[in-house]
């Protein structure tokens, strides 16, 4: 029985890994050898890209992990059998549970709520909790005093009572145990545990607030069997993760073994453990993701490390986050300078420039008005590009329809979304897992709908083919389309490479003028955050009591190769002399 559900892991893994593969263009893994082999372990992630989270660490883990999955997601068709394949232990969240409540509130104190027409003494036990429409706040019941009155405990205390009449919803209270007595005993075992513990999934640029379940679990299996559990942080960082063919990071930070006088604290007092813990886990997942207030901060720190870097090597994923996250590191520290939001309008500006032109910062970053255009590689790159979409055309053509489905489909899934989530930007955290999973049905029906075609137009437009070799030829092209598709997408990776490249230089001779302010512009940028970097640098050394002469810091670059720049990002400490470094 162990063998068959090993077998089934692996096998449900490894498709995982073709699903990811599949929507991706590019995933790297860093710090993979930071994982335990044969230790009871949690690995904590941040939680951007609901259900695909979870299928990126089962295929890229080097041992198996049982995921934490909300129950509500192991109900659903597709990821629920994905999850129990994997060996998923479902745990019911209050929040799926939540009902609406009969009548209306109409008074909130500090210490009581009172309703009219409400059944509080049928619908209501202590510890169900209280939510009110446009009421961020929730309300612990303590009491129920009568059908319309309740005891509760609140976060935020109001010396007068606000007199409202707005609906409510009641979050039952759970029991957990069963679960923790799930995690504990795998832990116990030597097993992989994973979870997401900011709880349900989000398109926000910062964590949410963790909840406490992932202390419980590891402070728990500590105390009832005598374990030393690690904590390992991951941080799956994602370029545009809801897109298909987009780009992933996936790093696992340095495992944290739990002190055993943690142990000790959670026997006397839960909370000062669960906290204590909850801090340490906050801490180190901070350290492999990257943090800002919001999208349009975030999308300007991405452009000002385009901006910075040398425009003469290429960088790896790798190094492009841990520059990402220097730079964020670097902005939250110095978020109130005046020159910061400063340089944070002008590269706002300048990426508004970039999308009126259509065109991107690297041709930016490469253009020079003193260079020709080489029409015969203009005119050979063409041709190629003609040659393969015409290769691609009919992959083109079957599959287009299936993406305009797709969009529209997750589309509604994400406004849906978004709506009824308090925590939510854009709801763009659903789309790759809703298209993922409206594919697995759109997929088959339309390779089975087009080996029909297929079959109708031999029979019936093509007098070569007998019966015999008619269905040969159905069964062949019904197998080995859906391998000419995945092909064809690892293809159009090539194609819209080369269609970029062909927009450049038609723009390089159409729009040369503005071109040319806009590269200006960009090294106008670039000089004043070069100047402030360094300015910076110099500050933190100053204060270190270490401060280098210019020439010292010049003749010190000099020394690092290129070669080895990437490999000082990981031993410099501060936030602005590592940018010093590497940038020039």
């Amino acid at each position: 029985m162990e063998y068959l559900q090993h077998l089934q892991y692996k096998a449900t893994s490894q498709f995982a890994k073709l699903v990811t593969h599949t929507f991706f263009r590019q995933i790297q893994v860093i710090g993979a050898q930071n994982i335990p082999n044969n230790e009871p372990v949690i690995i904590c992630s941040n939680h951007n890209n609901q259900f695909m989270d979870g299928l990126l660490l089962a295929s890229h883990l080097n041992r198996e992990i049982k995921f934490i999955v909300a129950a509500k997601s192991m109900r659903r068709p597709i990821i629920g059998q994905f999850s129990r394949a994997l060996g998923g232990i479902p745990v019911e969240r209050a929040q799926d549970l939540a009902f609406q409540g009969k009548g209306f509130i109409l008074k909130i104190a500090s210490t009581f709520i009172e309703g009219s027409q409400t059944l509080f003494l049928k619908q209501c036990e202590v510890g169900s909790t209280l939510t009110i429409s446009s009421i961020e706040d929730e309300f612990l019941v303590t009491e129920i005093v009568s059908n319309e009155r309740v005891n509760i405990q609140r976060k935020e205390k109001y010396e007068n009572p606000v007199s409202i009449k707005k609906a409510y919803k009641i979050i039952p209270k759970l029991d957990q145990t069963q679960m923790y007595d799930s995690v504990w005993k795998a832990l116990n075992e030597n097993q992989c545990i994973g979870i997401f513990p900011e709880g349900g999934s989000h398109d926000r640029t910062d964590l949410l607030p963790l909840k406490a379940g992932v202390c419980i679990m590891a402070l728990g299996a500590m105390q009832k069997y005598k374990k030393h559990v690690k904590i390992v942080p991951c941080g799956l960082n994602y370029f545009s993760g809801h897109k298909f063919r987009s780009k992933v990071v996936i790093e696992f930070g340095q495992a944290y073994e739990i002190p055993q006088e943690f142990v000790e604290i959670y026997s006397q007092s839960r909370r000062q453990a669960i906290s204590k813990l909850l801090r340490e886990i906050e801490n180190r997942l901070r350290d492999v993701t990257i943090t800002v207030p919001t999208y349009r901060e975030l999308n300007s720190i991405f452009m000002a490390r385009r901006i910075y870097l040398p425009a003469d090597r290429e960088y790896t994923p790798k190094e492009e986050l841990q520059l990402n996250r220097k730079f964020a590191q670097g902005y939250i520290k110095k978020i109130e300078d005046p020159r910061v939001k400063e340089m944070l309008e002008k590269i706002g500006q300048y990426s508004t420039q970039l999308k009126n032109l259509g065109t991107q910062d690297y041709e930016i970053k490469k253009y020079n008005s003193s260079l020709k255009i080489d029409y015969k590689s203009l005119a050979s790159l063409i041709i190629k590009t003609l040659f393969q979409m015409g290769f691609s055309f009919p992959a083109i053509i079957l599959n287009s329809p299936i993406a305009v489905i797709l969009r529209y489909l997750s589309e509604r899934e994400r406004v849906k979304c978004q709506k009824s989530s308090k925590v939510k930007v854009l709801g763009k955290d659903v789309v790759a897992s809703y298209q993922v999973m409206c594919a697995f049905v759109i997929l088959p029906i339309a390779n089975a709908l087009y080996t029909f075609i297929f079959r109708y137009l031999l029979k019936n437009k093509c007098k070569y083919f007998k019966n015999k070799s008619l269905k040969l030829v159905t069964v062949l092209f019904f197998l080995l389309y859906p391998i000419y598709t995945f092909i064809m997408v690892n293809a159009a990776d090539q194609i819209s490479l080369n269609i970029r490249a062909i927009k450049a230089k038609f723009l390089f001779i159409t729009r040369k003028e503005q071109l040319k302010k806009l590269r200006e512009y960009r090294e106008q940028i670039y000089i004043e955050i070069r100047d402030f970097i360094k300015e910076q640098s110099r500050s933190e050394l100053k204060s270190s009591g270490s401060l280098l002469s210019q020439n010292d810091l010049h003749s010190q670059q000099q020394e690092i190769s290129i070669g080895q720049k990437s490999n000082q990002i990981d031993h410099i400490d501060g936030f602005f002399d590592v940018l010093e470094e590497i940038g020039c």
